[in-house]
């Protein structure tokens, strides 16, 4: 459509005529005009134009704004005074910064008025009358093309701010240090913050350098040939080069350069990448390898380093040898094994050995490292295997030659076997000597019991009557003496007693364990104003001679602790048969002890040594728990074997000496 094209309903457009062609695309026309005159004289310059527009009208600053946001322009023709403000309000400084270009027209014509509302961000600037309407259309047109020109140079500016921000922070943030030398004085003119932080020193200090200033100079004739390279050719790879860092330190660094244009100046840039790490890591790694060969080929175990050979379903079916060292041939007896699978190496393995194979299998699949001790009846030798993989399709193996470990430990096995034999004899001849012994005891205590104390007894009744008839005979002295004699007797009676008692207590043949062992507590008592709680539960079992005694020494030893060392004021003893076990515990409020320290003393352990002893002999235990300031408790554990029934024998069973009733303790 030719002309103009008004939307609004309340704006009237004549009709257009005849024009030749112009572009399809109308131009967006917002004009801000509260005189209707101007703004009839506009759109007749327009009609007569031929320009194809679509114009929107305003009258003042409120409609344009929503008609700019409502209908975006093209351009706006706008008068610079208005009822309700002045169009300096609505430009932006400078003109392409705002949405569109606003073209400004007055009643005055005052040039300072241009020259602000150009200031301002106006594209153009015209006086009002018949004539300069008339030319609007042509400086509309000319409007626009200098309003693409300004909008294709702040789209270049804009591209070229992010192109040189882009390689800003590449060229600041980048890893590598990257530094420009002027090619004629070999001095540098720009320098990146990891080149400042490779060589220590800060841009400016490095802007006042040179090349022969940052490298040794036993490497700077090597430095310079590679640079007349990349200034010939246009680019160059160093690696492994010597820099020299501010404070003297040397590192290397791998350095990439090309040739550049910088102010002007002929330019060559190095890309710098310090390997001083990596160079150090491959020198380890050198250094590594060689005392891996060293050891490899000095070491006493066989080593062989095999690749896995699969078959067609992916399964382990062999190995094949790529390297050993000298201890695996002199092991395994094998020779010129490189290269050569093991079934070549040794025919029939898979048979002879499947086991072996197998351990191969998982070691291959699973990746988990594994260790076997196998006879190798190949080799008729004991042999200890190390299995790991270190790279999936391959695998290590560590023999060593345990033939002669193997025989050892064999014969050492033989040994305890006679040793546990022997133990066992041992074990049964000492529980013998204890019933030898005791039984010895026994017929030592009656004969003190009995035949001296008898003996004693009728010799002071003799005595005794004797003291009349020598008191008649008026025998001052004499009397004197028969008295003391009598006394003297009678106080060795009494200690024969006491031996007896020691070496073989009569109450346990006579009243059984558990009253041999209540009587022993209360006499204590007594002598030491000990306060006492017995507790029994033996079910009336009958304890065997040597358990009975066992039982009776430990409470006899863990009272004698008590008495000498304990400074206790309460003791309790309990004793019990239940679940095949004969159980005594004997607890006191002592000032206890260390069980392990006393251990260690001689002096002091020899009772809990010897209970623990006595313990074992029937294969039971004592356990012994202390501590300073809480008392002690003292445990005995035995298997409950019943005594054999055997008929009372006058010799073996001497009739006890009558003890006096003891008063019940708590």
């Amino acid at each position: 459509m030719s002309g103009i094209s008004t939307p609004p309903p309340d704006q009237h457009v004549a009709p257009a005529p005849p024009a030749p062609p112009t572009p399809a695309k109308p131009v967006r026309i917002l004009i801000l005009e509260d005189d209707p005159a101007h703004v009839e004289a506009v759109r007749r310059a327009f009609l007569d134009s031929g320009m194809k527009a679509v114009v929107h009208l305003a009258r003042n600053l409120r409609d344009y704004r929503a008609l700019a946001a409502a209908h975006p322009p093209d351009i706006a023709i706008v008068d610079l005074h208005l009822p309700d403000g002045n169009a300096t309000d609505i430009l932006t400084s400078p003109a392409e910064a705002g949405p569109f270009p606003i073209l400004i027209m007055s009643g005055y014509g005052d040039e300072r008025i241009a020259v602000e509302a150009m200031k301002a961000g106006a594209i153009d600037y015209f006086e009002k009358s018949f004539g300069t309407f008339a030319a609007i259309p042509r400086a509309v047109e000319s409007s626009l093309r200098a309003w693409n020109v300004l909008q294709e140079r702040k789209r270049a500016e804009e591209q070229l701010r992010e192109s040189e921000e882009k390689y800003r922070v590449l060229f600041e943030g980048s890893t590598h240090g990257i530094l420009a030398t002027d090619i004629e004085t070999r001095r540098f003119v720009f320098a990146n913050p990891s080149m400042c932080r490779m060589l220590g020193y800060s841009a400016a200090e490095l802007l006042k350098l040179g090349v022969a200033d940052i490298h040794p100079k036993d490497a700077l004739a090597h430095v310079m040939t590679g640079m007349k390279t990349q200034i010939r050719e246009g680019k160059s790879l160093e690696t492994g080069i010597p820099c020299l860092r501010k404070d003297g330190t040397v590192f290397f660094a791998d350095i990439g350069g090309a040739n550049t244009i910088v102010n002007g100046r002929r330019c060559a840039v190095g890309f710098f990448s310090d390997v001083t790490e990596r160079r150090c890591a491959e020198e380890a790694l050198r250094e590594s390898e060689l005392r891996y060969r060293a050891l490899f080929e000095n070491m006493q175990e066989g080593f062989a380093y095999c690749r896995m050979l699969y078959d067609e379903q992916e399964r382990p079916g062999g190995l094949v040898f790529l390297d050993v060292n000298r201890a695996f041939e002199l092991l395994t007896g094998l020779k010129n094994v490189v290269g050569k699978p093991f079934s070549e190496v040794v025919p029939g393995i898979g048979e002879s050995s499947p086991e072996l194979f197998e351990s191969y299998g998982r070691v291959a699949s699973t990746g988990k490292p594994e260790k076997h001790e196998i006879y190798f009846e190949p080799l008729k030798q004991w042999l200890s295997i190390s299995l790991y993989i270190p790279i999936k399709g391959y695998f290590a193996a560590v023999f060593e030659n345990i033939t002669g470990r193997k025989r050892r430990v064999e014969l050492l096995r033989k040994q305890r076997l006679k040793l546990r034999a022997s133990a066992k004899d041992l074990k049964a001849f000492s529980q013998r000597l204890i019933q030898v012994r005791e039984q010895e005891r026994r017929n030592l205590s009656y004969l003190l019991h009995h035949e001296a104390g008898t003996l004693a007894f009728l010799l002071r009744r003799q005595l005794t009557g004797a003291l009349p008839d020598i008191r008649a005979r008026r025998s001052g002295p004499a009397l004197g003496a028969l008295a003391e004699g009598v006394s003297l007797l009678d106080r060795h009676i009494a200690a024969l007693k006491k031996y007896a008692g020691d070496l073989r207590p009569p109450d346990l043949d006579g009243l059984g364990l558990v009253k041999a062992v209540k009587y022993l507590y209360a006499d204590a008592s007594e002598k030491a104003g000990l306060r006492l709680s017995f507790q029994f539960r033996t079910n009336r079992h009958r304890f065997d001679t040597t358990a009975s005694i066992i039982v009776y020494r430990v409470a006899q030893e863990a009272l004698n602790n008590v008495l000498a060392h304990g400074a206790a004021t309460f003791v309790s003893l309990s004793l019990a048969v239940r679940d095949g076990l004969i159980r005594l515990l004997v607890r006191d409020d002592g000032k206890g002890f260390h069980p392990d320290r006393a251990l260690k003393a001689d002096r002091k352990s020899m009772g809990l040594r010897s209970m623990k002893e006595m313990a074992e002999i029937l294969g039971g235990r004592v356990d012994v728990r202390s501590a300073p300031g809480k008392g002690t408790s003292i445990a005995l554990t035995l298997p409950a074997r019943p005594a054999a029934a055997k008929r009372p024998s006058p010799s073996a069973s001497p009739t006890p000496i009558p003890r006096p009733r003891r008063p019940n303790s708590q």
